[in-house]
């Protein structure tokens, strides 16, 4: 059984997409643990400024794009390329940005 920590954030492949996340938004580059990210969340990305938002919707799509992944790969055995559920990551983050900014 993984735990919340390893499946987002500790996992190889998690890891990786967090921090290239992390590295596209401009924001610090380093992952943690679950605990760990939502403390950097409460205590940096406080408000509506963008840095704050994109944090947000970054952490978000992350974890939705990993668990959906993760889903689709035991309960389907369908899975992606790291590159593509990057790619999916990114697509997700861009189209919360533009309605957040409409």
């Amino acid at each position: 059984m993984e735990s919340h920590s390893h499946l987002f954030f500790v996992c190889q492949l998690s890891s990786r997409f967090w921090l290239n996340i992390r590295d596209r938004c401009g924001l610090s580059p380093h992952a943690w643990d679950l605990n760990s990210e939502v403390q950097c969340g409460i205590s940096n990305c406080k408000g509506s400024s963008v840095q704050s938002l994109l944090f947000k919707i970054s952490l978000s799509a992350s974890i939705y794009s990993i668990w959906k992944e993760r889903n689709g790969r035991i309960f389907q055995q369908v899975g992606h390329d790291c590159a593509t559920v990057e790619k999916l990551i990114v697509e997700e983050v861009k189209s919360c940005t533009a309605f957040i900014s409409c």
